[in-house]
């Protein structure tokens, strides 16, 4: 059974490689006939069945990689652990939902999984939109396909999920311990969409730039914005599950630790937002092809940046791969696409400068906005690469602190707040410096409270509190503007939604960040520890054998949480115990929920005698985070309803 299934998953990973090649070179036709009169007058006389043979491959395509996929599924399904990823990732005790985790949770099953995302957005892109882009259908093809080929390369020669084992195994290492959550049933397919996503906006971006016309140069991310949306939505999406996922299993008390993995995550992200901004303005007012063109492709170099990050091995972190060749690969894949995407920027022209009104205007914090997004990326990109080099050079070690990150990055979200608190201000239409001071009156008025207020608390604390009156500021100025007007489109409701979501996310993020206290104590069954006007009395420990996932032992503290000699909750922190992973125990962190601040504990060790080390953390406002992120995606899902609506 498992050489069947071995060699009916290659087969349609080598089939789809070979058919990538075919549609690769028809691109290639369509540009030599430029050249080639007797090609073109072959060409132009069989464009149309060209077209639809091109289009039909790329259909083919998707169904023989979601065949190899699935194949792979199935046999971790069977248990076929003579195949040699089945053995790595998965075991007979692992339940089915993490059978699915497993299918992704290695190098080879994540490749797999995002050449079936790749040619499926390809697919969907094709049967959609792609007729809107006529004059150079053909190129955009040929980019597409090159996308696959460069994807499909390692699964098929070098990386390939289906290779035989020599030892017949009956039974597999299991799955990665920290994987055993429910969030990471969706997190890495959603996050992995999102990278993958932005290879549309790439494709296009670079396409227009080399052959398209100055109506397509004009008009090309107007069309594709739907593309644009979707992207920003799964990518702040899977963040934001990924945000979750470290807050509930990784025991540290907080949402996001500047871990080089993490960071490379939100890359593609920031160029997106900035497209999704300038779209507007091109779509308005016109302009912005070098710009546009720009961040078309930024975000999907950055996505195969965190690919190459992840599967190189040359960074430390919790969510990257063993170190492998995989990344030399994929550091030439990178360097070839920059190369391309430099050639794109060269041959854009500019057809008409862009008048901006004033400083106290729409159209000038956008362009703040956009310019911000690019620092961010620019900073966190830096923090990435800086270290490797420094190794490379001096082969020594650098780690950058979190302090670095919540200062250098703090400061550029503050001024992003400040543009946006500004903007939401404005009313839509331009005007003069003199009524456009009076409209932000409320701004000054709040930023004067707070600024008071920091100075009577702790003027330590004064950024963080100048970034939650900017935050508030923009929820006042957007629902003033909603207010102002029932009769607003979807897009104008979307754009508004989007604006507090992030002024909710900021607060959420601002409050748990800056304002989280922490305490760390030791103590016996049955002592308590005080902790404010909290008392925690600890019961003891207690454990129980588990028989599935391969978990060993689950050993759960109690302990009984009181305010004012009252029981408010019972807390269960404790650790997983693993047969396959002995070395590799997670924590189990118990959180009690509170409208204004989470208590959240997970216990460090204990001893013989059971006396146990325990942190504490005072997460103020965290749920706002969740809340203001969930906003923030509903305004985009009504961005996108918008837009298929026209």
């Amino acid at each position: 059974m498992s050489y069947i299934i071995s060699v009916v998953g290659y087969l349609s990973l080598l089939i789809a490689l070979i058919l990538s090649i075919v549609n690769l070179m028809l691109g290639l036709i369509e540009i030599n006939t430029l050249s080639n009169n007797k090609l073109s007058a072959f060409f132009s006389f069989n464009k149309k069945v060209i077209y639809k043979y091109s289009n039909a491959n790329f259909y083919l395509i998707n169904f023989l990689i979601f065949i190899g996929f699935m194949t792979l599924f199935i046999a971790i399904i069977l248990n076929q652990f003579n195949i040699g990823y089945v053995y790595s990732v998965s075991s007979n005790e692992l339940e089915l939902k993490y059978k699915w985790a497993a299918l992704y949770s290695s190098q080879e099953g994540s490749l797999l999984l995002w050449s079936f995302v790749l040619s499926t957005s390809i697919s969907l892109f094709i049967k959609s939109t792609i007729k809107k882009f006529s004059s150079i259908q053909m190129q955009i093809s040929m980019i597409f396909a090159a996308i696959l080929i460069f994807t499909l390369i390692p699964l098929v020669f070098f990386t390939s999920p289906f290779t035989i084992s020599v030892i017949n195994q009956i039974e597999g290492q299991g799955l990665n311990p920290l994987l055993l959550d429910p969030t990471m049933l969706i997190h890495p397919p959603i996050l992995l969409s999102g990278l993958i996503s932005t290879a549309i906006p790439f494709s296009i971006a670079v396409a227009t730039g080399i052959w398209g016309n100055k109506t397509l140069l004009a008009e090309w991310n107007v069309i594709i914005k739907k593309w644009i949306l979707c992207s920003i939505f799964l990518l702040t999406l899977g963040n934001i599950l990924g945000a979750w996922w470290a807050y509930t299993v990784l025991g540290w008390g907080g949402f996001w630790g500047w871990d080089p993995v993490e960071n490379s995550a939100i890359l593609a992200l920031l160029p997106m937002i900035g497209l999704l901004h300038t779209t507007y303005m091109s779509k308005t007012r016109g302009g912005f092809e070098y710009i546009n063109i720009l961040l078309g492709f930024l975000g999907f170099l950055l996505a195969i940046f965190t690919t190459f990050n992840v599967r190189s091995g040359i960074i430390d972190s919790v969510h990257s791969f063993a170190e492998s060749d995989i990344g030399l690969y994929y550091l030439i894949y990178l360097s070839v696409l920059i190369i391309f995407s430099i050639f794109a920027l060269s041959k854009t022209t500019t057809q008409k400068s862009i008048h901006i009104p004033s400083l106290l205007s729409k159209e000038s914090t956008i362009i703040i906005n956009v310019f911000i997004n690019l620092m961010i990326a620019l900073a966190i990109l830096s923090t990435l690469i800086l270290p490797i080099i420094f190794e490379l050079i001096k082969n020594e070690k650098i780690i950058i602190s979190p302090d670095f990150y919540n200062q250098t990055i703090g400061s550029l979200l503050l001024i992003l707040l400040i543009a946006l608190s500004v903007s939401a201000m404005l009313p839509s239409k331009f005007i003069s410096n003199q009524k456009a001071l009076l409209e932000l009156r409320p701004l000054f008025l709040l930023l004067s409270v707070f600024f008071i207020l920091a100075i009577m608390t702790n003027l330590d604390n004064f950024l963080p509190i100048f970034g939650i009156a900017c935050s508030l500021a923009i929820c006042y100025g957007s629902l003033k503007a909603i207010m102002r007007s029932i009769k607003l489109s979807f897009q104008d409701y979307a754009s508004h939604l989007t604006h507090i979501g992030v002024a909710i996310f900021a607060i959420g993020a601002i409050s748990a960040t800056a304002f989280q206290t922490h305490y760390q104590f030791s103590i016996n069954p049955n002592e308590s520890y005080v902790i404010g006007e909290y008392e925690f009395k600890f019961k003891g420990i207690y454990s129980e054998k588990k028989e599935s996932n391969n978990i060993d032992i689950e050993a759960l503290a109690k302990i009984e949480m009181i305010k004012n000699n009252k029981k408010i909750t019972e807390l269960n922190p404790g650790k997983r115990f693993f047969e396959n992973f002995p070395s590799q125990p997670v924590a189990i962190v118990d959180i009690h929920r509170g409208f204004t601040t989470d208590v959240y504990i997970f216990i460090q060790s204990w001893n013989n005698d059971l006396k146990s080390q325990f942190h504490v953390y005072f997460n103020p406002f965290i749920n706002l985070l969740w809340l203001g992120g969930g906003i923030y995606l509903i305004g985009i899902m009504l961005a996108i309803i918008q837009k298929q609506k026209t």
